[in-house]
């Protein structure tokens, strides 16, 4: 016969503390995943990019769209490394306060 786990009954505080716990693990699972969604995503950029600095222009125009590109693939990779930063700190504040 198989070894049946009884439900055990929580109080009140323990409920609550622990459907918090799961609240936390699922916002920091989910923000790890939309990083690597876009580490991904920048990663697409920069070949994209290599591609087209590989090209040679037609006009001028072509330059400055490529250097704008260039800038905003630098913008985001910034805001990137922040984001990671931020939850490395979420993840030391969740782990030193249990």
């Amino acid at each position: 016969m198989k070894n049946r786990l009884r439900a055990r009954l929580f109080n009140n505080a323990e409920y609550w503390r622990a459907r918090g716990d799961r609240a936390i693990a699922k916002s920091l699972l989910t923000a790890n995943t939309s990083l690597l969604i876009k580490r991904a995503s920048l990663e697409t950029s920069r070949s994209t990019i290599r591609i087209l600095a590989a090209t040679p222009g037609k006009d001028d125009s072509y330059a400055l769209r490529l250097a704008d590109r260039v800038a905003r693939y630098f913008m985001r990779e910034a805001e990137l490394e922040r984001r990671v930063t931020e939850l490395g700190r979420r993840l030391d504040r969740c782990s030193l306060t249990r």
